[in-house]
């Protein structure tokens, strides 16, 4: 394959003029959503659709020729709750890092003008107690229940690095804690905390179960965003310039897995009680972005708080499943 040793530099002017955006895994739960959020701010937008296989270098080269994108918006990855990912570590290794290769290799190639990268909080080290800064990216092991999803979140910064040194590829990473909202994936073993937990209740309530059977201990602490949030974030990011690689975008906030429950089951109004079911696989105990870095180098802030995204994400769920 042809390449530039290379590629232009890119400043504010050339920016200005950027015709097109693509987005990988536009399907997808995020991706969908960004689509659909920047073709309401009118800008020339398009996704991969079910065409392209990014796994294979070939297809992903034709999806750079048909959509000719100035900027890449990488959202494209398998991916999973942690059940999941503990119970295919291999598959999530070999399918991701197949497809972040053929991205960067791809993307370097056609000397797009900027690629972003999805980054997720477990390419963080695991901190007990400590809230997760950029400064403790390479710090220490990953928790043993996201080992692989984490490896292959940092490979992914890794790789920028590896090709914005030698091709002077634009690119940067933003890293989402768990991303909620309309359209997430509630049912299947590919779900996060706050749609596996609407999901359980309203299922309960609808079969009128005495009780709702939640994994864990209840005492973990996460923190989370609204999905519109997340795009509004990545919106404003497209046409920054920084002259660091990655950041956190996350509320900050964290709350105890048991607090969520118990105020979904309040929001749902199911009378039954709560049962929690110790994991094998234990998750990780404390996992809170730290944003002072978003507060002060974006100027980006949360719209959403907690119980109105939840509003918002138990209405969706209510009408689209009557």
């Amino acid at each position: 394959m042809g390449r530039y040793k290379k590629n232009k530099k890119i400043n504010k002017k050339n920016f200005s003029k950027v015709k097109k955006i693509l987005i990988t895994g536009s399907q997808g739960f995020l991706g969908k959503n960004l689509l659909n959020f920047l073709k309401k701010k009118n800008l020339h937008v398009v996704g991969d659709g079910k065409k392209f296989d990014l796994k294979n270098i070939k297809e992903t080269k034709k999806l750079f020729y048909k959509s000719k994108p100035d900027i890449v918006i990488h959202c494209a990855g398998k991916t999973g709750g942690v059940s999941y990912t503990s119970q295919y570590p291999a598959t999530i290794l070999r399918e991701n890092i197949k497809i972040n290769s053929n991205i960067f290799e791809i993307a370097s190639s056609f000397q797009i003008k900027k690629l972003i990268l999805i980054g997720a909080s477990c390419v963080y080290p695991d901190k007990k107690n400590i809230k997760l800064s950029e400064k403790l990216m390479f710090n220490g092991p990953f928790h043993p229940s996201v080992e692989a999803y984490g490896f292959w979140k940092l490979s992914q910064i890794i790789t920028m690095n590896a090709y914005k040194k030698e091709f002077d590829l634009n690119s940067f990473c933003i890293i989402f804690p768990n991303i909620y909202g309309p359209g997430d994936d509630f049912k299947s073993k590919n779900s996060h905390v706050i749609g596996a937990l609407i999901n359980k209740f309203f299922d309960a309530k609808k079969k009128k179960k005495s009780f709702v059977n939640c994994l864990g201990t209840g005492e973990e602490i996460r923190d989370c965003i609204y999905i519109d949030d997340a795009v509004s974030a990545i919106h404003k990011i497209i046409n920054k310039k920084f002259n660091f690689n990655y950041i956190n975008i996350s509320t900050g906030k964290g709350f105890k897995i048991k607090f969520l429950a118990k105020l979904i089951k309040k929001k749902i109004n199911y009378k039954g009680e709560i049962t929690w079911e110790n994991l094998k696989n234990k998750s990780a105990n404390f996992k809170i972005l730290d944003v002072k870095n978003t507060k002060k180098k974006l100027e980006w802030f949360p719209k959403y708080n907690l119980s109105k995204g939840l509003d918002k994400t138990i209405t969706w769920y209510k009408n689209t499943n009557k």
